[in-house]
């Protein structure tokens, strides 16, 4: 079985943390109401690896530490995850799919991704960041070469 492993997604460390975000010009707006269930980078690679694994049903896509080397890795870099208390969301990203097998080209990309929602509420704030996060996981599914 092909196994791709999706390493812990890296962000700048000031997003980095349980603390829901918003941006009012250069002042960084911690919600007092509400938190992460978890660091922002962890929640990313969770909700990444469960996209891209419900288009490999036949490959193991894991961000768990695995027993063996995996048959490619990928690497993401987030860059820039802001969402404006006018409701415009940016998320700024590059990475990489490194074949186990050094004969085989490593894949790099980047996408520069916006959605425009509601941030009347924490929630509302979440769901738009969500929908950034599945659209990054979309492209970054596409740069995964189909697997023997």
């Amino acid at each position: 079985m092909t196994t791709i492993e999706i390493s812990r997604t890296v962000l700048p460390d000031y997003l980095d943390s349980q603390d829901m975000i918003t941006r009012q010009g250069e002042e960084v707006i911690r919600s007092p109401r509400s938190r992460w269930a978890t660091r922002l980078s962890l929640g990313i690679t969770d909700l990444v690896t469960n996209e891209i694994a419900s288009s490999h049903p036949n490959e193991l896509i894991t961000d768990q530490p695995l027993a063996d080397a995996a048959n490619m890795r990928v690497q993401i870099n987030v860059s820039r995850f802001d969402v404006n208390v006018d409701g415009q969301a940016v998320l700024d990203a590059n990475w990489a799919v490194i074949p186990r097998d050094p004969k085989k080209p490593l894949i790099r990309n980047r996408a520069h991704l916006t959605a425009t929602g509601s941030v009347s509420t924490d929630a509302d704030t979440a769901s738009l960041m969500r929908k950034l996060v599945i659209q990054l996981a979309d492209q970054v599914n596409l740069s995964i070469p189909p697997t023997q």
